[in-house]
């Protein structure tokens, strides 16, 4: 993997925000712009001064998310804690590579895949996590079955940003652009998965975890028909 630069230099965090757009910054949501992009800001530097390239960032974003399972299994009654610290490895890492990638000028065609891979697949692992905390709070359930809704709205939640991608590309409008939907409802959705961290932290203790994975699966589920929607309302207008 190609290094950041020369081994010992170190951007200042002025130097980064700057290369930081507008039109990136909208796909941010509201947590990420006002905690996680600030915190990769003062972190990226000493990436950089490492000599850290951004395909090696993502790969420790990846080695996040496959560790999320395994901490919800085995962590017990700290699985909310251990979830929610690599949850937010993951998120200030996913911005920290997209720093390096603009210092470099390009994260190429290896780096875009690599940061679609992981987002996928910590959509997943994260979910079923979330499943696994919420079947230890609530046995009843039974672990099989919460997995399989984990699982499922995952899947909804995946289909439902490919389909996004895919009218965005075949339409010709904005990265930005989310389905016709106001600024509003974009920053919601872009910002909902986000607070999984904090509510993680916020819930986890009172043995109340499980509303987050309640929460987020009946997110992915509306995200996904709302999409759905939309596409189809541009498309028949078209």
């Amino acid at each position: 993997m190609r290094s950041v630069g020369v081994e010992g230099r170190r951007t200042s965090r002025q130097q980064l925000e700057a290369t930081f757009s507008a039109e990136k910054a909208a796909q941010d949501g509201l947590l990420s712009t006002r905690l996680y992009r600030r915190i990769s800001f003062a972190v990226t530097p000493w990436f950089e001064a490492a000599g850290f390239s951004p395909n090696a960032v993502t790969g420790m974003a990846i080695s996040c998310a496959l560790l999320l399972p395994l901490v919800a299994l085995f962590a017990g009654p700290w699985d909310y804690l251990g979830v929610a610290v690599l949850c937010f490895c993951y998120l200030v890492l996913d911005c920290v590579d997209g720093n390096l990638a603009r210092l470099v000028g390009s994260s190429g065609p290896r780096g875009q895949y690599l940061d679609s891979l992981a987002g996928k697949l910590y959509a997943l692992t994260r979910t079923v996590a979330l499943g696994l905390i919420a079947a230890r709070e609530w046995p009843g359930l039974g672990q099989g079955e919460v997995l399989s809704f984990a699982v499922f709205a995952a899947l909804l939640f995946i289909w439902g940003r490919e389909s996004r991608q895919y009218y965005k590309i075949s339409a010709g409008v904005a990265p930005n652009h989310f389905v016709d939907g106001s600024g509003r409802l974009k920053d919601l959705a872009l910002g909902f998965t986000e607070m999984v961290p904090p509510g993680l932290l916020l819930l986890g203790p009172f043995g109340l975890a499980w509303l987050v994975f309640l929460g987020v699966v009946v997110f992915y589920v509306a995200l996904f028909a709302y999409t759905q929607v939309r596409i189809f309302r541009a498309l028949r207008s078209a």
